[in-house]
């Protein structure tokens, strides 16, 4: 097999851009890309990782944060996909156990009521099911079906102290192949194997830049405006947004990002490989709606692609916001379209209101027609 790592990035815009590069991949980094990927199978990532082992050199990585020390790269792949496998076997042994489904997005951990279903005595009775059931439900869900979460819960099996329930996890897709495994690690070697990759924080290029509107592949539904990946230096923080940046956080916030990349690349792990930006959010009610910004991260860079539908409703401020940001609006029309847009949102909820309380007769017998307050 010709091993072909930009295939196991899931976003295209970021492959693309790796593509474009003509980047050369480290083997840490081309296994670390083989594991994050979502869309791969099991079997196509252990197909992978051998073909890592036959044709890349091995390293070694000191230890970090929360990494071991692995001093023979090679070794740690085969030791982590007989951890895989070891765990597979394990989630599918029935014994006092139960197995339920949920649909999922992407491998999310999101799980969908109308879907979830069981239990079942099997991991294959539960598999059949789910698959059928999935083939039913792909119509309604589109192209945003992703896969299948199956769950090995233990009979009797929640904690004593904090009564949560024992569970593993398994992603499967919608032709019931395994593409994630998560159990519960029964020795301290077992976890420091199958910990490893989370612990570690790789720097890869991606063609995004302060003000695009972006989302994630794993909830293309969330646009948002990006403001900051964790990978951008000094240089790349001043190149993007100098001035918006400063005035909300200082120069010696900006100042300090290459201690930052620097404690990052020896220091780092995947909860540090992170996207922030603006979004829009909604109250308790989903009524109303405000401009948010996560300091914490949205999602991890990786996942991010630019998003490309077409922006309605309160989500229409994205497009001034990322023009604000950018550079090419000032702040007073930053303000008057998020008036503007506020006025009609609120105008649009009130309208919903009066059209339920009345008959399309009383709509004419004041001048109103449905079809324009429908626009």
């Amino acid at each position: 097999m010709d091993l072909d790592i930009l295939s196991f990035i899931d976003s295209l815009d970021i492959r693309n851009h790796l593509k474009d590069q003509q980047y050369q991949f480290g083997t840490p980094e081309a296994a670390f890309l083989v594991w994050c990927c979502r869309s791969k199978t099991l079997r196509e990532k252990f197909l992978a990782w051998n073909r890592i082992i036959q044709t890349m050199p091995d390293c070694g990585m000191t230890g970090r944060y929360n990494m071991e020390q692995i001093p023979d790269f090679h070794m740690f792949l085969n030791q982590y996909m007989d951890l895989q496998k070891r765990q597979f076997e394990s989630f599918k042994n029935p014994a006092g156990c139960v197995y339920f489904s949920d649909f999922c997005y992407c491998n999310s951990a999101e799980r969908r009521d109308k879907f979830s279903f069981g239990p079942f005595s099997t991991y294959e009775k539960c598999l059949n099911a789910a698959c059928l059931e999935a083939g039913k439900e792909q119509a309604d869900y589109g192209n945003d079906a992703r896969g299948i979460l199956i769950t090995r819960r233990v009979v009797d099996g929640a904690d004593a102290e904090s009564g949560i329930q024992s569970e593993d996890l398994c992603f499967v897709n919608l032709k019931g192949d395994p593409t994630e495994i998560h159990c519960k690690y029964l020795n301290e070697s077992d976890q420091e194997i199958g910990t490893a990759f989370d612990g570690m924080w790789f720097d890869f290029p991606t063609p995004f830049h302060a003000g695009d509107i972006v989302c994630s592949v794993k909830d293309r539904s969330r646009p948002f405006v990006l403001t900051e990946i964790s990978t951008w230096d000094e240089t790349k923080v001043r190149e993007e947004h100098y001035e918006h940046i400063a005035l909300e956080r200082g120069n010696g916030w900006i100042s300090g990002r290459n201690q930052k990349i620097s404690r990052l690349r020896v220091k780092g792990d995947t909860s540090d490989m992170s996207a922030c930006g603006f979004g829009i959010g909604s109250d308790l009610t989903g009524e109303s709606s405000w401009i948010w910004k996560d300091t914490f991260p949205i999602c991890s860079y990786l996942d991010l692609v630019y998003y490309k539908e077409s922006l309605s409703g309160m989500n229409c401020l994205l497009k001034p916001l990322s023009e604000f940001i950018k550079g090419n609006i000032g702040i007073e029309l930053l303000l008057n379209a998020c008036s503007l847009l506020y006025q009609k949102n609120d105008y649009r909820s009130q309208l919903k209101d009066f059209i339920g309380m009345y008959s399309e007769r009383t709509f004419e017998s004041i001048g109103f027609h449905i079809p324009e307050m429908n626009e």
